[in-house]
């Protein structure tokens, strides 16, 4: 199963819908691509993939698909919901970037990292997920 998420980003288009078609034009077959495209940010994504992945008696290892700096947020994440997930870094943002919008990208990470892990911590507390 691939499981594709994100929503509409700043380009206008959503983000879970153009990794699905990279998918498909890969070969992926669509009956094993399931798409999480409400999402509008990193908190929202783990929660609404979370909630698919539980429900889904098939899965018993998740691999994380995410550029390298953005990859420790989502693990931690995924962890506070006692998901267990394995790294599966993709090509580097920082290739094709430049180096002062790749800092600003790790930068926003070392900030967001305690402010979602904060969020998601009081959201188990209170049952919301």
């Amino acid at each position: 199963m691939f499981l594709p998420s994100g929503g509409r980003g700043k380009s206008g288009y959503i983000e879970a819908g153009i990794m699905r078609r990279m998918l498909l034009e890969r070969g992926v077959p669509d009956p094993v691509i399931v798409c999480e495209g409400a999402s509008r940010d990193t908190l929202q994504s783990v929660l609404a993939c979370f909630r698919i992945l539980r429900e889904r008696p098939d899965v018993d290892q998740v691999f994380l698909c995410s550029d390298r700096y953005h990859q420790p947020r989502c693990r931690v994440l995924f962890a506070v919901l006692g998901m267990h997930t394995i790294s599966a870094p993709i090509a580097s943002a920082a290739r094709t970037s430049k180096l002062s919008r790749y800092s600003y990208m790790v930068l926003r990470e070392v900030v967001a990292v305690p402010v979602d892990v904060a969020l998601m911590v009081l959201l188990r507390m209170f049952r919301r997920v």
